[in-house]
């Protein structure tokens, strides 16, 4: 059986833990670059909980960074996904199977580009995740010029741009920034290269005013799992 929101319903409820139908309507209130096994199974899989428990209620559009494969196979399923947690608890074994419903969209930063921009017009978008490999936060000088870029640096300077237009500056539309690669101060050093590249582009010095103070920029460790 095709795992997708209509097949739902034939699912053991009783062997699944399944996903209320009202999360399917819940607002994008995540960006997260990168489709890998790190992130569906860890920030995604605590934003699943904590939709399932009506805390955060908020879904996540994903963009595939890369150009190697499509998005298709995140469509069949309409972007769900199983987890199976097997371990021990208290000396016992367990094995809990959830499905996850995180993920409203998958869209591909090569060709969706600009659908992934007018996201920044909503105002319920809070956060940007990403995992795009230690390369990912890099230096492209070029990408300060560009329309489309191509490093992830230069897609966040894009789409906070969008943002900052949109809202003409508002301190509240700032986004809460967590980069996930495996680098020293990775939230430091992805600012840094955001800020290079809106210097290089000479952006106004308003916006990178509020670049620099309505964002934060996280520096997460998750080489503790």
């Amino acid at each position: 059986m095709q795992l997708t929101a209509t097949n739902l319903s034939k699912v053991n409820s009783k062997k699944v833990e399944l996903p209320a139908e009202s999360i399917f309507s819940l607002p994008e209130k995540i960006l997260q670059f990168g489709t890998g096994v790190l992130l569906r199974g860890l920030p995604d899989y605590f934003v699943d909980n904590a939709n399932k428990r009506n805390i955060f209620n908020g879904r996540i559009l994903v963009v595939k960074s890369t150009d190697s494969g499509d998005t298709k196979d995140f469509k069949e399923q309409d972007g769900l996904y199983t987890i199976v947690e097997r371990g021990l608890s208290n000396g016992k074994q367990i094995e809990n199977i959830s499905i996850n419903a995180s993920i409203s969209r998958v869209l591909s930063a090569k060709e969706d580009w600009d659908s992934i921009l007018q996201c920044a017009a909503n105002p319920a978008m809070q956060i940007i995740i990403s995992n795009t490999t230690e390369v990912g936060i890099s230096l492209l000088a070029s990408d300060a010029f560009s329309k489309v870029p191509t490093s992830f640096p230069g897609r966040i300077l894009r789409f906070l741009q969008a943002r900052y237009e949109t809202f003409h500056g508002s301190v509240e539309a700032g986004m809460v920034i967590i980069p996930t690669e495996l680098i020293p101060d990775n939230g430091t050093l992805l600012k840094e290269i955001v800020v290079k590249l809106a210097s290089l582009q000479n952006a106004d010095a308003k916006f990178i005013q509020w670049l620099t103070n309505a964002n934060d920029f996280c520096n997460s460790l998750v080489d503790r799992i």
